[in-house]
């Protein structure tokens, strides 16, 4: 997650807009070792998990930045969320 100047977003969540998600969203925490399922840390990075196929996912509280995630059987896709 980055916000308009390119730099990382601490504190953001990402939410599915599809109400049923089965999507899991995880955080990659501050140290750098872990992840959470909170928020955002000083890297803005997250992972989506399980995500359907074309499922979109959206800021909370910045509906305009969204996007929507990709899938395939084996494969990695990469989302990227920016702040306007």
């Amino acid at each position: 997650m980055r916000d308009n100047t390119g730099a990382p977003v601490a504190d953001a969540v990402v939410q599915s807009v599809k109400a049923d998600s089965m999507a899991k969203i995880r955080y990659l925490a501050g140290d750098g070792n872990s992840f959470g399922v909170n928020a955002t840390a000083s890297s803005g990075v997250f992972v989506v998990l399980d995500a359907g196929l074309a499922e979109r996912f959206e800021v909370a509280g910045a509906p305009a930045a969204t996007e929507t995630a990709g899938s395939a059987q084996d494969v990695i896709f990469v989302i990227s969320l920016d702040l306007p």
